[in-house]
């Protein structure tokens, strides 16, 4: 099936997926149904759209039929000027659990100026890092002051993320 010949359906599909029991499943697989390079246009177009909400939901869709698109995106999210993209590119970072996305990650750390995200970006490390963000995390669980938006600590993240590291190094340093 063209999704050419649907755009208005596969835009309504986007906007009300997170409405529906099932709603992401169900959209995605709508998608899949669709010719491969007609669908990844059109989702790599939403996922550029000023939207957030449509931005996420099509790199949601959008993992599952060109994960490589996705990635692509989730990049560019990083460096987002909304705090809250970047917080989602980080969450879609860690489901990737690619190494290669280890340097964003670390940016973030150092020098993102929301707490939020540099509390996501130590939690992430948490999950994908390994001895080489050691170093970044033990600074910031040194000297990072801000919480986020639940009032949890990067510190106590980054401690918690260096202790992950070394349980999987089996180093047993902290």
């Amino acid at each position: 099936m063209s999704l050419a010949t649907f755009p208005d359906e596969a835009n309504q599909l986007l906007q009300t997926m997170r409405l529906q029991v099932g709603g992401v499943q169900r959209v995605t697989e709508q998608f899949k149904s669709f010719d491969r390079s007609d669908a990844v246009r059109f989702l790599t177009d939403a996922a550029s759209s000023t939207d957030d909400g449509i931005r996420c939901d099509a790199i949601e869709v959008l993992k599952a039929v060109s994960p490589e698109d996705a990635y692509r995106h989730v990049l560019g999210l990083a460096g987002d000027q909304d705090p809250m993209m970047r917080f989602a590119a980080l969450d879609f970072l860690a489901e990737f659990q690619k190494p290669e996305s280890l340097p964003i990650v670390l940016q973030l750390l150092r020098s993102d100026p929301d707490g939020m995200v540099r509390y996501k970006a130590a939690s992430v490390l948490a999950d994908i890092g390994d001895a080489s963000v050691l170093a970044d995390l033990e600074r910031a669980a040194a000297s990072d002051d801000a919480v986020d938006f639940e009032g949890r600590s990067i510190r106590e993240v980054a401690t918690r993320a260096i202790a992950a590291i070394n349980a999987r190094a089996g180093q047993g340093r902290s």
